[in-house]
């Protein structure tokens, strides 16, 4: 438990409950819960009122039932917004540690080699211990072989052009210990001792800006136990740092630059040289992407589907028709949009002037008052930026795009794929993802919530909204991760606590009480039981089922079977986490990796009001969705699913009631591909190539006011002189049948392919206005447009 006292003389106080913090208040009339936090399993909580009075909570959040799983986070709420009978937080936010700082100096960073100056570094320090404890060389050896394979990315890392992207560095952090506020050059540090599990140093999370944003990449390295607290101390210019344990405080080190760098003063003798790996670790890639047991080629599938799309055009298995002229471009003019009755002819204009730096990704809100909101990315690259914020720009009804501002920015880490969504109770939803260590695997999906009232530039929010509800999105579902079951009892197997292990039956079960084909995955020794990850084996099993049975690309049936057979193998030992030596079967890297891209939709479902948003992962080429029914209070996550790499889903909601999804992905002729829901989006089955659309890039789709369906979606211009997949056309697609039948007019058209229009977002407004901001690329230079078509005209 952890208190404060605020200002008349009440007392707060924060504790760990069944996996979550409850926030209480001790006033006249007694003590009252005033805040309950459910975040993954939330533990080691600690309250602190900074010199402003702004009330701030720290707590660890353990991602996926393990230790190695654990990250900070962070709640604040200002003077006045908190007292013994209330609080309100602005909902939850990660502390992203950068231990060693950026990978690579400069403005991209493709991760680390063998020369890497911060393994460097931490190799010393841990030798210097292991000299002065007197530790065995077998050990010591065995020990760093260990932590190197973590510090380069060798272990818990990700393969990226000869170089490596090591997690380790980013996550399985701990809120070490109380936090402490100093002053350093006339300006409040708020401070927070971190502590990593992996590599066994201490950080200070820093923030200078009243806890908006915490940054550091100094260490201490020191063994922490459990039970085992980070004690800090301000005072003459520096910062003590101690290690209590119990009634035994031991002082571990002194900083002066804010942890940038230590003194160390860490007793030797009580760091713990221990093995997580039970043998020692081979100088080689552990390649998250291809796990143990792939073929000995290198087959990736994003080289699998380009060279499935030349085997067709080799043996012509796909005789496209030239749709539209080819030569040079004589103009385009735009014009009405088929199948759109009663708008006129859009028109398009630009957010904000080209610039060099790379503008992507965007998403639009129209707000019930006419005003407009539009996000993007902006930053030096996307995964291997290292730097990135999420921006905006407002536009009053009637008026220009007013100057962009700063939505959301992790320090020393990209932020990609903004999107918007006002809700039938007009508050507005904002989702998007940090990129923790340079690959799309280490993503993590966050959000904020704001009501209505607290996001207007009407009512004075010009830049960002006043969030009263965010946090992390998490569809690992650590609570299922209960490992070897336990018995079997009225005809199926049971299972005890959750430990962070695969549900599964060893072989003396299986022979005893077999299951159907379908109800495991059989890896290495085990039968694996996960609903997860059978659920994703189960649907590639399925593709392979209709592309017999259908065969719509002759002569290349084979080849996809061998295809998706591999990539079932492949992905579902990482979600099971067979793929590597350093706690295996622990599925740890099934909490990270989750991307958006589209809004989320609204409906009704079960008598209450469903939010569901396409989450999709890079690094599986699965999706799955995010779901709450209760406004963002709880969240629940359907099962994943695979067949051609599905990623960045577009809902509607058929007239019956089921969902449909179209996904891009790499089907070789470059289709869409939809799925369909029956369960309010939970499970999605039946993969359908939609041949009338083709796609170059993310697109997104609503459903009118007026029924119709409307899709915003790029695809190459055709023919000479245009470049090969350009994304010069971008189409409105408009469909009055639930999408068996759509017409495409093109609202961008460069039929030279040197211009590019694409990664659109499309929404209506409550004038019935349609708005849609996308991409725009041309000359090494690019922004982001908005086009909105008007009723009438």
């Amino acid at each position: 438990m952890n208190e404060t006292a605020i200002k008349n003389g009440s007392t707060l106080r924060a504790q760990a409950l069944d996996g979550a913090v409850a926030v209480t208040g001790a006033g006249p009339d007694g003590e009252k819960t005033l805040a309950r936090i459910a975040d993954g399993h939330a533990v080691n909580p600690h309250l602190f009122i900074d010199a402003a009075g702004t009330l701030h909570l720290f707590y660890t959040a353990v991602r996926c039932a393990c230790e190695e799983t654990s990250q900070p986070m962070h709640s604040m709420s200002k003077q006045g917004r908190y007292s013994e009978d209330f609080i309100r937080f602005g909902g939850a936010s990660p502390l992203y540690p950068r231990l060693g700082g950026s990978f690579t100096p400069g403005d991209q960073s493709s991760g680390v080699d063998e020369n890497d100056p911060f393994w460097s570094g931490l190799e010393q320090a841990y030798r210097s211990l292991a000299r002065a404890a007197g530790a065995g060389a077998e050990q010591t050896e065995r020990f760093i072989a260990e932590k190197r394979a973590l510090a380069l990315g060798l272990l818990f890392g990700i393969e990226n052009e000869k170089k490596h992207c090591p997690i380790a560095r980013r996550f399985g952090f701990t809120a070490a210990g109380a936090p402490a506020e100093c002053l350093r050059e006339g300006k409040s540090a708020l401070l927070l001792p971190v502590y990593s599990v992996f590599l066994k140093c201490v950080m200070l999370m820093v923030s200078t800006d009243g806890g908006e944003c915490f940054d550091g990449g100094g260490y201490l390295v020191c063994s922490m136990k459990p039970g085992c607290e980070a004690v800090l101390a301000c005072g003459d210019g520096e910062i003590r740092l101690s290690l209590k344990t119990g009634d035994v405080v031991k002082p571990a080190g002194v900083t002066r630059d804010l942890g940038a760098t230590w003194e160390s003063l860490y007793d030797a003798s009580d760091f713990d040289f221990d093995i997580h790996g039970g043998e020692t670790v081979k100088s080689r890639l552990l390649n998250l992407r291809l796990g143990d047991t792939g073929p000995s080629f290198r087959f990736l599938p994003g080289r699998f589907f380009r060279l499935a799309k030349e085997v067709a055009a080799n043996e012509q298995v796909f005789k496209r028709a030239k749709t539209r002229p080819s030569g040079p471009d004589t103009g385009f003019v735009r014009g009405r949009v088929d199948g759109l009755e009663g708008y006129g002819v859009p028109s398009v204009e630009d957010i904000f002037p080209m610039i060099r730096e790379h503008a992507h990704g965007s998403g639009i809100a129209a707000l019930h008052n006419g005003e407009l909101l539009c996000v993007w990315f902006q930053s030096d690259g996307e995964r291997r930026g290292n730097y990135g914020r999420i921006m905006a720009a407002r536009k009053n009804p009637g008026g220009p795009w007013r100057e962009p501002f700063v939505m959301a920015d992790a320090p020393g880490m990209p932020d990609c794929n903004p999107t918007l969504f006002i809700d039938r109770e007009e508050n507005l939803w904002f989702f998007w993802y940090p990129v923790l260590a340079n690959c799309w695997e280490s993503s993590q999906t966050r959000f904020y919530k704001a009501p209505k009232g607290a996001y207007e530039a009407a009512n004075g929010f010009d830049a960002c909204p006043r969030w009263e509800k965010g946090g992390v999105l998490n569809p690992a579902r650590a609570d299922e991760l209960k490992g070897k079951a336990a018995g079997f009892e009225n005809g199926a197997y049971v299972y005890g606590e959750v430990n962070g292990e695969c549900c599964y039956i060893d072989a003396e079960q299986f022979r005893q009480h077999p299951l159907p084909k379908r109800s495991y995955v059989k890896i290495d020794d085990r039968y694996i039981t996960d609903r997860f990850v059978v659920a994703a084996r189960n649907d590639m099993a399925e593709t392979l089922k209709i592309l017999r049975e259908q065969r719509p690309y002759p002569g290349l049936t084979p080849f996809f079977e061998l295809y998706l057979r591999w990539e079932a193998g492949r992905t579902c030992r990482i979600a099971a986490g067979a793929e590597r030596t350093y706690e295996k079967w622990k599925p740890v890297m099934r909490c990270l990796g989750w991307q958006t891209k589209n809004k989320p939709l609204e409906f009704a479902y079960g008598g209450k009001t469903r939010l569901l948003l396409p989450l999709y992962s890079d690094g599986l080429h699965w999706s799955l969705t995010a779901f709450t029914d209760d406004g963002g209070e709880t969240w629940g996550y359907g099962l994943p699913f695979g067949a051609t790499a599905p990623e960045q889903g577009a809902g509607v909601l058929l007239s019956d009631g089921r969902l449909r999804s179209y996904f891009r992905n790499g089907e070789p002729a470059g289709h869409i591909i939809s799925y369909e829901s029956a369960d309010g989006g939970e499970t999605f089955a039946g993969m359908r190539v939609e041949t009338q659309l083709r796609h170059e890039g993310g697109f997104d789709i609503l459903q009118t006011a007026g029924g119709l369906w409307l899709m915003s979606v790029t695809e190459a211009a055709a023919g000479p002189p245009a470049r090969k997949h350009n994304r010069s056309r971008l189409n409105v697609a408009v469909s009055a049948d639930e999408g068996r039948h759509w017409t495409l007019t093109p609202l961008e058209l460069d039929r030279n392919g040197m211009e590019d229009y694409h990664y659109s977002a499309v929404t209506q407004g409550p004038d019935g206005t349609i708005h849609i901001s996308y991409s725009h690329d041309a000359g090494g230079l690019n922004n982001i447009r908005h086009a909105e078509i008007r009723p009438g005209g």
